[in-house]
């Protein structure tokens, strides 16, 4: 995880291990994340290849996410659900 961390529940997978780390494609939504959406976009790029269906990449990445006040795990932007009002 990075210094803006993570959201919850989330599986860190670095790019160069996509889509393999991911096993086969199923009917489950993948939401990849990067710090602000270029590795992301090409991370669900891949996925799309590989044939999954349900890829979302998170526009802004965790720069956006911690701006907009949500919870993060990890990084020196933790904060817990409590502390985003």
């Amino acid at each position: 995880r990075g210094p803006l961390g993570a959201m919850p529940g989330a599986e860190h997978h670095p790019l160069a291990t996509l889509p393999a780390a991911l096993g086969a494609p199923d009917e489950r939504t993948v939401v990849v994340f990067c710090r602000s959406g270029g590795r992301s976009a090409r991370a669900a790029e891949r996925l799309a290849e590989a044939g999954f269906t349900r890829v979302v990449s998170m526009a802004g990445g965790m720069t956006r996410w911690n701006a907009l006040g949500y919870p993060a795990i990890g990084g020196g932007a933790a904060r817990s659900p409590a502390e985003c009002g």
